[in-house]
């Protein structure tokens, strides 16, 4: 048995944590089908619990690559935002999310990338 909080899970006990309702929390995130950066502001961030945000786990046995994963997706996006300009006609009424392993678009993303012509 495992006591958490006020409740104590039984032996072999699933536990499925809902990761896409938790990175929807209205007390927490706001409106999150609104983008808006300044959730991962340094002041911000520090005003949240450090498990609101849990796209990598969390705790003792989170993912060992957290930190290069981060970083590459950083560096990947600023190359790819350099070069290319993105666009589409969805809007987020639009979007059909299933549920898989992971959580995916069903009416896949529809996304137009044009290359930037850089002219001086």
């Amino acid at each position: 048995m495992v006591s958490i909080s006020n409740c104590t899970l039984p032996k072999d006990t699933s536990v499925i944590l809902p990761i896409f309702t938790l990175h929807r929390r209205k007390d927490v995130w706001g409106d999150a089908d609104e983008f808006n950066p300044d959730h991962f502001l340094p002041e911000n961030v520090e005003k949240r619990h450090p498990f609101a945000f849990v796209p990598f786990g969390g705790g003792p046995r989170n993912c060992i690559g957290y930190q290069y994963a981060m970083f590459s997706m950083k560096v990947m996006l600023s190359a790819i935002l350099r070069n290319f300009q993105f666009s589409t006609q969805l809007t987020m009424s639009d979007l059909e999310l299933c549920f898989d392993v992971s959580l995916k678009l069903k009416n896949k993303h529809m996304v137009r990338l044009v290359h930037r012509s850089w002219q001086f």
